[in-house]
């Protein structure tokens, strides 16, 4: 039973590593997800086309900005006013993989850290830390660092 979890488990994060978009969203995490098939697709989401990370990916031939060597910029999704998450979704990707990051999204998910608390507003528990070095704490560890919160 184990090793069938451990499949099923794999299984999962190999797909939602597929909806990882260029700025380190989880597309397929997303409340739109049934209705959006994420900026990954061609016809995917209704916001790509005015989205600065898609575009500039696009334009150095690159999946996401994890393979970019000028990573991290303070363009767009990874300006202040966005906080530190995405930086630390892309920072993630680039040390860990796409799967590395899938898979701790999903292993906290499953124990109760949420990529989205708040549905309206696209808010979850990485949402809510301070810092780049906290929401890697709790995406690898599946704990805030005790002066994070």
């Amino acid at each position: 039973m184990k090793h069938r979890s451990a499949e099923h488990f794999k299984k999962r994060k190999n797909e939602l590593s597929l909806t990882i978009a260029p700025c380190g969203l989880i597309c397929g995490l997303c409340s739109e997800a049934p209705v959006c098939r994420g900026c990954r697709d061609v016809n995917g989401c209704a916001r790509a086309e005015n989205c600065y990370q898609r575009k500039c990916c696009a334009e150095r031939g690159i999946v996401g900005c994890w393979k970019c060597k000028d990573f991290p910029c303070d363009n767009d999704m990874f300006s202040p006013e966005h906080g530190v998450r995405l930086k630390a979704f892309v920072r993630c990707a680039l040390e860990d993989g796409i799967k590395g990051l899938a898979g701790f999204i999903l292993h906290n998910d499953d124990n109760g850290v949420l990529y989205h608390r708040d549905k309206e507003h696209h808010t979850g528990d990485y949402d809510i830390l301070g810092s780049e070095a906290d929401v890697l704490q709790l995406l690898r560890q599946g704990k805030p660092n005790s002066n994070a919160i």
